[in-house]
């Protein structure tokens, strides 16, 4: 079951829901500056932060082997910081970003609230439209934030048509909110709390 705006709303106030810093306005008004929500969910902004591969490099990733992600990422990545002007996104190349908002879906038996029983959030990350339409990807494979989650979101980024400049704090994605059927039991992520684009806390 998705959320609306004013569902998502509640989840923000009642505590179901964090995205510090908070999106505003709430609503759009005549003349005002434009909401970051929709009827079924709210954008999100671009850190500026990027990992882009470095140039040269060449290896195969084995799944079998043990090791951990964001280590391996990093060694295989550079960092870099986008700059106010913009950086212009090469094609056919895979980079990784993050949302500068950290979000949060804590689960209602956590809050604390004695006698109300609300329902715990998952979400997902879906790119925009008016990206997609310049054959921009914004986290492909991966749409999945479990019930529980916290941290900034990695998105995994790749342009196929014409150059598109990326900037910091530019809408860059759609955060997407639902309600979870029954009490989750906890299985944390091995990203949860990260706090770079490769995965690193």
């Amino acid at each position: 079951m998705v959320l609306s705006n004013s569902a998502i709303f509640d989840a923000l106030d009642d505590g179901r829901l964090v995205i510090e810093p908070q999106p505003t306005p709430r609503l759009q008004t005549p003349g005002g500056p434009k909401s970051p929500f929709d009827t079924t969910g709210v954008d999100l902004n671009l850190a500026p932060t990027i990992q882009i591969a470095e140039p040269g490099v060449q290896t195969v990733i084995d799944f079998r082997e043990p090791g951990n992600v964001a280590t391996t990422l990093s060694k295989l990545t550079e960092r870099r910081e986008l700059p106010d002007d913009g950086w212009k996104i090469p094609l056919n190349t895979l980079i990784l970003a993050q949302t500068a908002e950290v979000v949060s879906l804590p689960f209602p038996r956590d809050l604390a609230e004695p006698g109300r029983s609300r329902p715990a959030l998952g979400a997902r990350v879906e790119g925009k439209s008016s990206l997609a339409r310049f054959g921009v990807l914004v986290h492909f494979t991966a749409p999945t934030i479990h019930a529980g989650w916290s941290g900034q979101i990695t998105l995994e980024i790749m342009g196929f048509g014409k150059p598109l400049m990326l900037y910091p704090g530019m809408p860059i994605c759609q955060l997407i909110l639902d309600q979870v059927v029954g009490d989750p039991l906890e299985s944390q992520s091995q990203f949860q709390g990260q706090r770079m684009p490769a995965g690193e806390r």
